[in-house]
C-alpha cells in the first residue's frame, strides 16, 4: 500500500480509477469477452423458466427510467432492476460461469451490473470493456481471500457486490474516492446466505442477482456523495471480520499486473460445479464403452467433502425440481446413466421426474474420502455392469477449467443452444449479430444501442 494511512479499498479503488484497456493484457480481454457471450447466452435460455416471466414483469411493471434492457425482452427498466432481473437470468441455469480457485460465480454478478450502468450512461465499448474485466479480476481476487466461511456465508454475493460497485462507480466516472465510496456503500448492504442452496428455492439463482443491484445502488448513492467505510475489508467490523478470515495478499499480488478472469471457467453441464467430474467421468464411461442404461449393475462415486456437503444429500425434489436436479450429485449421474448426457432439457420436471430417474439413483454409491482437502475434484467414477466388467475414470480437473478447457467447438455449441431457447429465441442471423458485436466491442460507440438488432424490442 501507499502509505500506512492506505486502507486496503483506497489501493483498489486507485487501481480501478486509472486502468484503461490499453492496460490491460490481451489474455485477459479475450477472457472477458468470451465469458460476456457465455453469461449472455445461458441467461438468454432462462428468460422462460419458471419465475422467470414474473420477475420481468414486476420491474415493467414498476417502471420507471428506460435504462437498460431486459435481457431476450427487450423492454428497457431503471439500472437497478434490470441488474437484478438479468443477473436472476445468468444464475437460473446454474450454468454460469465460475471461477474454481475461489468458487466465485463473479461474472453473474459482473456483468448485469456493468451492462445495465454502461447502457444507463451511455459508454462506450472499451470503457465498458475495460470496467467489466477489471470487475471480474477484482472479484476473483475477493473471493480468493476468503479463507474461512464458518457462518455460510455465499461468498459470490458478499464480495460480488462490492466488486459490482467499484465496476459502476468506473463507467459513472467517478475518482478513486468516489470508487471507494461506491464499495463501502455495497458492503453495508453485503448479503447472501448459503440457505437457499440448502432448501433448493428459488432465491438461489438471486444470491448473485442482489449483488448486481446493490452495486448498481451503491454507486449512484457515492455519485450523489454519500460515502461509506473506507476500511470495509480489514477493519473491525469489515468483511473479514464479520464474514470469514481473509488474507490481504490474494488481494493485491499482482494487482494490476495478472487477471484472475483469464482463470475464468466455462461450465460444461447446467449443473451446480460440484456434480461437474462425477458427471463428466460417468460420461466418458458410458459413450466410450457404449453403455446402455441396461447394462449397468452398479455405480460408485468417489468425492470430496466439500461435494458431499452441497450436491451430495438424497435426491427428494420438492416445490422447485429444476434446483433440486441442479444440486444434486445422485442425479446429475442417474441423468448421463439413462440419457447419455446432462442437457437443460435434463433440470426440466418432465425429466426430472422420470419414473426411470429412482430405479437408477437406487444403483449409484457415494463414498467420501476424508482425506481430500480440496473443494471441486479429484473425483473417481466406477461403473459395474451385469456382465462383470468394470470402468474407471478419475477426473483430476474441472471440465472447462483452464487445465482442461472447452474446445472451441464446444463453446459454440453451448451458445448456439443456450441462445436457441428462451422466450426469443435467436436465429443464425441475430445470433451471429451478437457474437460480432461482443467480440469486436471495443469499437462500439455508444453501449445504449447494444442490443439494437438483437433483443426484439430493443431500440
Amino acid at each position: 500500500m501507499d502509505s500506512e494511512k492506505d486502507t486496503v479499498g483506497d489501493v483498489l479503488a486507485a487501481h480501478i480509477a486509472r486502468t484503461s484497456l490499453q492496460d490491460i493484457p490481451e489474455t485477459a480481454i479475450r477472457a472477458a469477452k468470451q465469458v460476456m457471450l457465455d453469461t449472455i447466452a445461458v441467461a438468454w435460455a432462462a428468460t422462460d423458466l419458471p419465475g422467470s416471466k414474473p420477475l420481468h414483469d414486476l420491474a415493467v411493471r414498476e417502471g420507471g427510467a428506460r435504462d437498460a434492457t431486459l435481457f431476450a425482452y427487450g423492454e428497457r427498466v431503471p439500472a437497478g432492476a434490470a441488474a437484478l432481473v438479468n443477473g436472476t437470468y445468468a444464475a437460473a441455469l446454474d450454468y454460469d460461469c465460475l471461477h474454481e480457485a475461489s468458487v466465485m460465480h463473479c461474472d453473474a454478478v459482473i456483468l448485469p451490473a456493468a451492462l445495465a450502468m454502461a447502457e444507463r450512461e451511455s459508454v462506450t465499448g472499451e470503457e465498458f470493456l475495460c470496467a467489466v474485466t477489471l470487475g471480474n479480476d477484482l472479484a476473483c481476487r475477493l473471493g480468493l481471500s476468503h479463507r474461512e466461511n464458518p457462518a455460510g456465508w455465499f461468498a459470490s454475493s458478499v464480495y460480488g457486490c462490492i466488486a459490482a460497485a467499484a465496476v459502476c462507480a468506473k463507467l459513472l466516472k467517478l475518482d478513486a474516492r468516489g470508487i471507494r465510496n461506491a464499495m463501502g456503500i455495497a458492503f453495508s448492504n453485503a448479503a447472501g446466505t448459503r440457505q437457499p442452496i440448502a432448501e433448493r428455492s428459488f432465491t438461489k439463482r438471486m444470491q448473485t442477482a442482489f449483488a448486481a443491484q446493490t452495486g448498481v445502488q451503491a454507486a449512484l448513492l457515492a455519485q450523489a456523495g454519500i460515502n461509506g467505510p473506507a476500511a470495509f475489508l480489514e477493519g473491525e467490523a469489515g468483511v473479514w471480520k464479520l464474514y470469514g478470515k481473509g488474507d490481504v495478499n490474494a488481494v493485491l499480488d499482482g494487482l494490476g499486473k495478472t487477471y484472475a478472469n483469464a482463470e475464468i471457467s466455462l461450465k460444461k453441464y447446467p449443473s451446480c460445479a460440484g456434480n461437474h467430474c462425477a458427471i463428466e467421468g460417468a460420461s466418458r464411461i458410458v459413450h466410450g464403452n457404449g453403455l446402455k442404461p441396461a447394462d449397468i449393475k452398479h455405480a460408485r462415486l468417489t468425492v470430496t467433502p466439500f461435494i458431499e456437503k452441497i450436491t451430495g444429500q438424497p435426491f427428494a425434489p420438492g416445490d422447485d425440481p429444476q434446483v433440486d436436479a441442479q444440486f444434486n450429485l445422485y442425479y446429475s449421474v442417474a441423468s448421463v446413466l439413462l440419457r447419455g448426457h446432462l442437457k437443460i432439457e435434463d433440470i426440466q420436471p418432465p425429466a426430472v421426474f422420470d419414473p426411470a430417474v429412482r430405479p437408477m439413483i437406487e444403483r449409484i454409491e457415494m463414498v467420501v474420502d476424508r482425506s481430500l482437502n480440496t473443494k471441486l475434484s479429484p473425483v473417481t467414477v466406477e461403473i459395474a455392469t451385469n456382465d462383470g466388467r468394470v470402468f474407471r475414470e478419475h477426473i483430476r480437473h474441472l471440465p472447462g477449467t483452464p487445465e482442461t478447457p472447452l474446445s472451441a467447438q464446444e463453446v459454440e455449441e453451448k451458445f448456439d443452444a443456450c441462445t436457441s431457447l428462451g422466450v426469443d429465441p435467436l436465429e443464425a442471423d441475430r445470433a451471429r449479430r451478437l457474437v460480432d458485436r461482443v467480440l469486436a466491442i471495443e469499437g462500439v460507440p455508444d453501449m445504449r444501442q447494444f442490443f439494437a438488432g438483437i433483443a426484439r424490442q430493443a431500440a
